[in-house]
């Protein structure tokens, strides 16, 4: 009982003797200690501490390694050593190997501090390296100092941290070969994303999943199976020309499966494909053939709907309103369905005003699909309800984050109706993104960053688009930019396989010629500007010759008449012995 009283009065003794700073003092109660319990805890640790003050780092460390000997649980000691190597980097291979042992072991006490967890990571990370251990531990520090990093932050930056690191998960995956790191990184996305919750965070997911179908059918080739989950994935992100391609190699691996799923097989790759060759474009021919050998197999409602989608993609308005109204019990199988292929003839029709009430009828049966949605603001966009089609865009954006077709009827709603061309610059973007062959979008967000004062990022736009775009766009891209003599080049290779091609792009909602005639029209005004008049007389007549061929095909185009004027009217400055232009027989009297 008296050795007892005199340890807690020795220990009370150290103690003081280290708040004044006298370690000798302290080191020396410690001894006594000893002498009565040589293995007691909290004076070795006291102990421990008065020679890492004294900077006796050997006998410091020998000290707290005896306490963690003496009682291994006790948090103490551990947090003196790490002390230790916070002030003193350790030496030798072993020396690390204990450093790793000490923070790993304060690791654990702290769960649930951020801050603390993060700095122990990054502690540890540069010890595993110098040992040779990184590899089998770097993606255990990457997830744990990345998810105490998280827990530290305020909620907006913790949403910001979180985009960010998904998106450099990506990347990698992207580039990595090794299967075990990719196999984690899609884990981690994986869990991110469903713990984000955010639109963003779903899109990712259907990246990922596209990534993975991909992946799996470049590895099977005759997976009948990853064929068609890929397909269903590209759907969903829009991407129809993957659909249409990996479709057909669907249909090429069919004998993998056994022969009594084949037919069913065949059918949904066939709708599949179907739909992506109308939503596509430029194969509506093949897919009313492939429809109309449907149809005559089956009455299924989805088969009649591509039909009749397909007809009307392809002018048979009369053949579609037939097949409507005799399968309409058929199609009524569905929610929606019949409502939405009415909107879709009185579309091709231009009755926007019958064709919106059946859009939104078929809402009101199906409300959670994008396209009704898509197709109510169209419809209200073009019947003069611009303001109105706002709220069906945005839902429809919200159903469907992927529909490039939404994203460019938003980017006209800002630039057009809100006058916000910062916004319509991001709608664009998207819609362009998601599609490069939409080349509406990206000539309108190349419009929208000139306004901005944004040239080089405009001229990067103008680049891409004629990248993926047919001859005859690339030289009204050229024409655009400002290439006037490659614009002409371009015009004269389209006309020399296309002699009756009289230009036109969609733009702005509207319709906008653009015509070999104009680059000369444009090339003749720099003529005029700097001074070579004998060489603006030149352009004009070249000018006017395409234009008569012009007009004679479209007498409608009241922008080529213009043209015309304009291109004439350029030389009225110029004197008139210089100003002789041969005007061809077609344009007299008119």
């Amino acid at each position: 009982m008296a050795a007892s009283k005199e340890v807690k009065s020795l220990l009370k003794s150290a103690r003081s003797a280290l708040d004044r700073e006298d370690y000798p003092e302290a080191i020396k109660q410690c001894q006594a200690i000893f002498w009565h319990d040589d293995t007691h805890y909290l004076a070795h640790v006291l102990c421990g501490k008065a020679h890492l003050l004294l900077k006796e780092i050997g006998e410091a460390r020998h000290q707290y390694r005896i306490a963690i000997t003496s009682n291994e649980k006790e948090i103490l000691a551990w947090k003196g050593l790490a002390d230790l190597y916070d002030k003193y980097s350790p030496g030798d291979k072993d020396e690390k190997l204990v450093a790793i042992k000490t923070y790993s072991y304060i690791l654990n006490t702290v769960t649930g501090d951020g801050e603390k967890e993060f700095n122990l990571y990054c502690k540890l990370a540069p010890l595993y390296v110098d040992v040779g251990q990184l590899e089998k531990t770097q993606w255990q520090l990457i997830e744990g100092s990345y998810k105490s990093f998280l827990s530290s932050l305020t909620e907006t930056k913790r949403i910001e941290i979180q985009t960010l690191f998904i998106s450099s998960c990506m990347e990698w995956i992207k580039l990595v070969e090794d299967e075990e790191v990719i196999d984690s990184l899609l884990k981690t996305v994986q869990e991110e994303c469903e713990i984000l919750e955010s639109k963003e965070s779903q899109e990712t997911l259907l990246q990922l999943e596209i990534w993975k179908c991909l992946k799996g059918t470049v590895s099977s080739p005759d997976s009948c199976e990853g064929w068609f989950v890929s397909c269903v994935c590209h759907m969903k992100a829009h991407n129809y020309e993957v659909v249409i391609n990996n479709a057909w190699k669907g249909l090429e691996a069919l004998g993998s499966l056994p022969c009594f799923i084949r037919r069913q097989v065949t059918c949904s790759f066939h709708l599949l494909l179907i739909e992506a060759q109308l939503l596509e474009g430029n194969h509506k021919q093949e897919a009313l053939t492939l429809c109309e050998k449907l149809y005559s197999e089956s009455c299924d409602c989805h088969v009649i709907k591509l039909y009749v989608k397909a007809l009307i993609a392809n002018g048979m308005i009369h053949e579609a309103e037939g097949i409507i109204n005799d399968k309409a019990s058929s199609l009524n199988e569905e929610k929606g369905i019949l409502n939405e292929l009415k909107g879709h003839l009185f579309v091709a029709r231009g009755n926007f005003d019958q064709a919106h009430d059946n859009f939104q009828l078929a809402i009101n049966e199906c409300s959670q699909l994008s396209e009704y949605h898509y197709w109510a603001g169209y419809t209200d966009w073009y019947n003069g309800n611009r303001t109105k089609s706002y709220p069906s865009l945005v839902k429809a954006g919200q159903l469907d984050s992927y529909n490039p077709a939404v994203f460019n009827m938003l980017g006209r709603y800002q630039r057009y109706v809100a006058n916000d061309i910062n916004r319509a610059v991001k709608c664009y973007k998207k819609a362009f993104t998601i599609n490069p062959g939409l080349t509406e979008a990206g000539i309108s967000l190349g419009e929208c960053l000139s306004a901005l004062g944004e040239e080089e990022s405009a001229y990067e736009v103008y680049v891409k688009i004629t990248e993926n775009s047919p001859p005859t766009e690339v030289a009204a891209m050229q024409q655009l930019i400002g290439l006037l003599s490659e614009a002409v080049a371009s015009y004269t290779r389209v006309l020399e396989l296309q002699d009756d091609y009289v230009p036109a792009l969609k733009g702005n909602g509207g319709i906008v010629e653009n015509c070999r005639a104009e680059s000369y029209y444009k090339l003749s005004l720099l003529a005029i500007n700097n001074v070579l008049d004998s060489k603006a007389v030149s352009y004009v007549s070249l000018a006017l010759i395409d234009l008569s061929k012009a007009v004679k095909l479209k007498p409608s185009f009241i922008s080529l008449w213009k043209l015309i004027g304009d291109s004439c009217l350029s030389l009225y400055g110029i004197a008139e012995t210089v100003a002789r232009v041969s005007v061809p027989s077609e344009l007299l009297g008119n």
